[in-house]
């Protein structure tokens, strides 16, 4: 088994915790079906987000536009304002930031997590407008 995909590297953890996620999720489906349909889609567009942050948020958006679903605009976009800011959450989480740091080698991860309130405030304030936009203003 290679390096790269043992359940101690940043990979397998992340691997780890996207079965036991499905697996809870699937355990507990009466309990998330009394939940509201809205609450639901949105933990699950901002789980998808925290998991944008530890890998890049290309993969993770064309793996969702490829499962075909079948969403509303608002739904679109919350799943890429998520993703989109979410994946810049830390520094590995898109492509933008991987350059940067190949290019620049004193910008490092440690260096990018100093932007990390003012970003975590934009993906808490963009689902919080989200939310009142489309949820309880229905604006459409």
């Amino acid at each position: 088994m290679p390096a790269s995909i043992l359940p101690f590297s940043p990979v397998g953890l992340i691997v780890l915790s996207i079965f036991v996620i499905g697996w809870a999720m699937d355990k507990f489906k009466p309990a998330l079906m009394m939940m509201s349909l809205v609450a639901v889609i949105g933990i699950y567009y901002f789980i998808l987000g925290m998991v944008s942050s530890c890998i890049d948020n290309n993969l993770l958006e064309a793996a969702a536009i490829m499962s075909n679903p079948n969403l509303g605009v608002d739904q679109w976009m919350l799943n890429a304002m998520m993703v989109g800011i979410g994946g810049s959450l830390t520094v590995v989480g898109s492509s933008a930031g991987v350059m940067v740091m190949s290019i620049d080698k004193s910008y490092t991860f440690a260096t990018h997590l100093r932007f990390l309130p003012a970003v975590l405030a934009n993906f808490l304030g963009s689902f919080g407008f989200w939310y009142l936009q489309f949820e309880i203003l229905h604006w459409a």
